[in-house]
């Protein structure tokens, strides 16, 4: 390194988010929920329930799921 006083400085990198988005899958009444949260890598997510009161005619709401 020679002689001379060397200054280091912290290198960042931006940690990525991510966001969780619900959709009603064809519902004929009320609205799937909105969660307007970021969320890192690691985080504990709260899957919200039916709070919008979906529907679909013919059918009963069991939950969410990814697929």
């Amino acid at each position: 390194m020679g002689s001379s006083n060397v200054t280091l400085y912290a290198q960042w990198t931006v940690l990525p988010t991510y966001t969780v988005n619900y959709d009603g899958n064809s519902n004929t009444g009320g609205s799937p929920p909105t969660d307007s949260n970021a969320y890192y890598q690691g985080d504990t997510v709260t899957v919200l329930g039916n709070t919008g009161n979906l529907e679909k005619t013919g059918y009963t709401f069991t939950g969410w799921n990814t697929a």
